[in-house]
């Protein structure tokens, strides 16, 4: 549980803002995926306020607190949620509610636990895969970031020494994601040079390096044999990997990366061909991608700054993108036949509405498609 008393101050402030409308609050140290025990720079604060209050009305009030409490110039984060989305989001999220539950400080005991046992069950090794190979990405940065891997594995390092790929490897090691399938084959060059190699994929923007020596892959990373690429990989973003990591984090996160085709076949072994997915496991997959748009553009670019007509047009134009992502994914599914067409009440907002109005409505769909999703993942699990 958090000692400090910043948690608290949040709380207070909550509680006089949103009146008998304040439900409680949950906070942590570490990352936004990651709470930790060992106390960070960064402080993360949820508040879950009743499905009735409309947050819309303390954007202002937020935006100061969050410039007196110093957190629009930090990594820290403060998120207003009403309890549905909350609710929603944990029990798509079940790791962030377990680790919020060991290592944060929440001001209602027990409601986290009662969101995550009416959650998703699913393998820990997957959510811990998924992490790891976060980590690689954040190894391979000049400077190297270590947020994420301190908080993981409860470490205070710096970045002075090998020690961060050391407790990598050890981590990496811990959940068994070892060698899985034949080496490819002799003939076959890769078109970079990195040691025990066995797939290239490119996914998105990223590179995915899938390798049987993924710690003395990062150890090399600014070996000669990478040459030219090395800048490449890290201005795009490059992920490493075992076999069986990538397999067992695309079989429980990337249904719809895999089936979608995100992911781009670009040398040795077609690792990811051997996947087949669920319907559950897809419209899991969509409601999870869902419930995160709304948290981080609701939940926490509403607040962000003051309100303020020019930028309020531009959060507009952003929030309607993601919008059009959400509706576009509902399309596409659509047409695979594994989700029926969504048909919220409300379009986008009017150019001509006023600016408050437009939020309103756009607050809404982002509801509308959050509740859809989960309904029929949910649905499908019966």
């Amino acid at each position: 549980m958090l000692s400090d008393a910043k948690p608290q101050v949040f709380h207070d402030f909550l509680t006089r803002l949103c009146a008998a409308d304040y439900l409680f609050g949950l906070a942590w140290h570490g990352t936004l995926d990651i709470p930790s025990q060992t106390e960070s720079k960064q402080h993360h604060f949820t508040a879950v306020v009743s499905d009735q209050f409309d947050i819309q009305s303390i954007r202002n009030e937020i935006a100061t607190f969050r410039q007196e409490q110093d957190l629009a110039t930090s990594e820290s984060t403060l998120t207003i949620l009403n309890q549905k989305s909350a609710a929603r989001f944990f029990m798509l999220h079940p790791e962030l509610a377990e680790r919020i539950e060991s290592y944060g400080w929440q001001s209602r005991l027990g409601w986290l636990g009662m969101i995550r046992s009416a959650g998703e069950q699913r393998s820990l090794n997957g959510w811990m895969g998924q992490q790891l190979i976060q980590i690689s990405t954040d190894l391979l940065k000049p400077p190297r970031q270590l947020d994420r891997l301190n908080a993981l594995t409860g470490s205070q390092l710096k970045d002075t020494s090998d020690d961060p790929i050391k407790i990598y490897a050890q981590s990496l090691a811990s959940q068994t994601f070892g060698s899985l399938g034949a080496d490819t084959e002799k003939s076959e060059i890769p078109p970079f040079n990195f040691p025990a190699p066995v797939a290239i994929y490119r996914k998105l923007s990223h590179i995915v390096l899938v390798t049987h020596e993924p710690a003395e892959t990062l150890s090399n990373w600014n070996h000669e044999a990478f040459n030219s690429y090395a800048e490449q990989f890290e201005a795009t973003g490059a992920e490493v990997c075992t076999p069986e990591q990538l397999l067992t984090v695309a079989q429980q996160y990337g249904g719809l990366d895999v089936r979608l085709r995100r992911y781009h076949h670009i040398w040795g072994e077609r690792l990811l061909d051997s996947l087949s997915f669920s319907q559950r496991e897809l419209l899991t997959n969509a409601a999870e991608n869902s419930a995160r748009l709304q948290i981080e553009w609701i939940g926490r670019s509403l607040f962000r700054d003051l309100p303020d007509p020019s930028k309020d047009r531009l959060l507009i134009h952003d929030l309607q993108n993601q919008l059009l992502n959400i509706r576009l994914q509902n399309e596409i599914l659509g047409g695979l036949n594994i989700l029926p067409k969504g048909k919220p009440e409300s379009n986008l907002p009017d150019k001509a509405l006023p600016i408050e109005d437009r939020l309103k409505i756009i607050i809404d769909l982002f509801d509308w498609w959050g509740d859809f999703y989960f309904a029929h993942s949910r649905a499908s699990q019966n």
